[in-house]
């Protein structure tokens, strides 16, 4: 989702889905409760860079006219992905 609209407005929409789906998740205490779980989808939604409408900064780069969209989808989807493995090596090691 963050990829497609701002991160901003990914977190505070699925903040308060987490948290209500995780208040009834026992399990949750291997990765540090509700609280491990909220920062899970917290960096999560912040990994969303492919389009220059995820973060300010990006939209700032877009605008000065030298770079151009599809170099910010190929760096995008790589740090997402390697986003994504660092969270996830994060909480199993924290697990």
């Amino acid at each position: 989702m963050a990829n497609f609209m701002s991160n901003t407005a990914t977190a505070n929409l699925l903040m308060p889905i987490a948290a209500a789906i995780g208040a009834s998740m026992e399990s949750l205490v291997s990765i540090g409760g509700l609280q491990g779980l909220l920062v899970v989808v917290a960096f999560s939604a912040s990994l969303g860079m492919i389009l220059p409408v995820s973060t300010p900064p990006n939209s700032l780069a877009y605008s000065t006219g030298l770079i151009e969209s599809k170099d910010m989808a190929k760096t995008g989807l790589i740090i997402g992905v390697v986003g994504l493995l660092i969270v996830y090596a994060a909480t199993l090691i924290l697990a």
